[in-house]
């Protein structure tokens, strides 16, 4: 599963990963989202930037 996030101005990244590593505590290192990405402006911003490889 991967999580997709966008970050305006105050990103709360940090949080999220270390919430996500306090739940999984006992089985680490495995986690709920290992993969997190961010996208810079928003997810319109990545889809006009990519837009020919998405419809590939």
């Amino acid at each position: 599963m991967y999580l997709t996030k966008y970050c305006y101005v105050n990103c709360r990244y940090r949080h999220l990963r270390s919430e996500d590593r306090a739940i999984n505590s006992d089985v680490y290192p495995r986690l709920n989202f290992p993969e997190i990405y961010l996208l810079e402006g928003g997810y319109k911003a990545f889809f006009n930037a990519h837009v020919v490889s998405l419809t590939l």
